[in-house]
């Protein structure tokens, strides 16, 4: 079925931008419509219910497609949802994903008071890629562009190169009829999707697990689904105050405090991985070990794991004026005995001043990151940036890996 105008998805995890560029384009150009799916969804109750622990209507997706078929293959569709592969092929000329940096993403997504579970399925996704990847599964290579949108100015240029693309004709006549347009038209306003070939994922990696105001049912269930479990090796309350805050609700982290005698080893990656083997056979399950290290680059990483008090890390300085330091974290996680570690490890760059705020967690005090030391910052922020964050996020995306294969 030909049809003058294209139908265009956009679509991108919670917090994107979806919207702003949908009614920015509909308003530019003549015939094009904003199709929020939501909206749909809840104004004509094309839904199965609320799920309370996720605050998101559950998508009745056949009663969706009945009621905007009509309209979508009219054409001039600007279909606006965190979801795409439920629209067949046939209907769609171009698909949008937009992609934001993590962190902007974490600040989008608490403005909105996401629940900390769906904030965190989110940040997930989009750390996995997991709707690009949907996208180039469900349809056909050149008609699926990532597009960046972490401010003003991306979305801007982005309509703007969507607006140069819409002036073809003969759009739903087969793959590659609504294409991209070639280098010699529009060449100041050409979209590239040379990175879709970039890095591309095999198909294990595709799993819907984004969770917005309305979702499908596949992604929800596997959002309830995904409830993996963990033996964190600690006695510090404080370190699992933050593993909990970083990693629950996703994984359900339990606490065992056991005496592990450190081995003498070059690397602080040989002392953890060590820790980790004895700390599963031990358990008999699986586990979680840390190691966390300081390391000074005017001292060529040292003092390392060996830590000293406030007075004595500063002091190692005091002849240096060179104050730039790392904090290493270094996670290893075992399923059980017999199982190799992995390791996952977060640095933070920053460096080291006079003690400043409350000294009840290591050397929170003296390491400052962009004019804050971590003892100042709240739990939020600190749990946004830390070394342990960093690392705590690798965990994560690898945990969720694992449940694709």
């Amino acid at each position: 079925m030909s049809r003058s105008l294209p139908n265009i998805i956009i679509t991108g995890t919670p917090g994107v931008g979806k919207t702003l560029h949908c009614e920015l384009l509909a308003e530019r150009v003549p015939g094009m419509k904003h199709l929020s799916v939501n909206d749909v969804v809840k104004e004509k109750e094309c839904h199965e219910g609320y799920d309370e622990e996720f605050q998101s209507w559950i998508v009745d997706e056949d009663k969706l497609l009945d009621t905007i078929e009509e309209q979508v293959k009219a054409g001039g569709c600007i279909i606006d949802w965190h979801a795409c592969d439920l629209f067949p092929k046939s209907w769609i000329d171009l698909v949008v994903v937009l992609r934001v940096d993590h962190t902007t993403l974490y600040d989008r997504l608490k403005a909105r008071n996401y629940p900390e579970n769906k904030l965190q399925e989110n940040l997930d996704s989009e750390i996995m890629e997991v709707l690009l990847q949907e996208a180039r599964d469900s349809y056909d290579e050149e008609i699926v562009v990532e597009l960046q949108s972490n401010d003003t100015e991306d979305m801007e240029s982005n309509v703007d190169r969507i607006e140069a693309w819409i002036p073809q004709r003969n759009y739903g006549e087969g793959p590659g009829s609504g294409r991209i347009v070639k280098e010699d038209d529009y060449s100041d306003n050409k979209i590239d999707i040379s990175n879709n070939e970039q890095n591309p994922k095999p198909s294990l990696w595709r799993v819907l697990n984004v969770i917005s105001n309305t979702v499908p049912r596949k992604a929800l269930k596997m959002a309830h689904d995904i409830r993996q479990q963990v033996n964190f090796i600690t006695g510090n309350k404080n370190k699992l105050t933050e593993v909990k805050a970083i990693l629950e609700p996703a994984i359900q982290v339990d606490s065992r405090a056991l005496d592990l005698i450190e081995v003498q080893a070059a690397t602080m990656e040989e002392v953890t991985i060590d820790k980790c083997r004895r700390a599963a056979d031990l358990v008999m399950g699986p586990v979680l070990v840390e190691d966390t290290c300081l390391c000074f680059d005017a001292l060529n990483d040292l003092p390392g794991p060996y830590i000293l008090g406030h007075d004595g890390l500063n002091k190692l300085l005091a002849g240096h004026e060179d104050k730039s330091a790392k904090a290493v974290c270094t996670f290893a996680y075992s399923a059980g005995p017999g199982h190799e570690p992995i390791l996952f490890q977060g640095i933070t760059e920053g460096k080291i001043v006079p003690a400043r705020g409350p000294a009840n967690f290591g050397w929170d005090p003296i390491f400052e990151y962009e004019g804050k030391t971590y003892a100042e910052m709240t739990k939020e922020e600190k749990n946004k940036i830390s070394h342990r964050f960093k690392a705590l996020q690798k965990l994560q995306a690898w945990f969720k890996l694992q449940l694709t294969t």
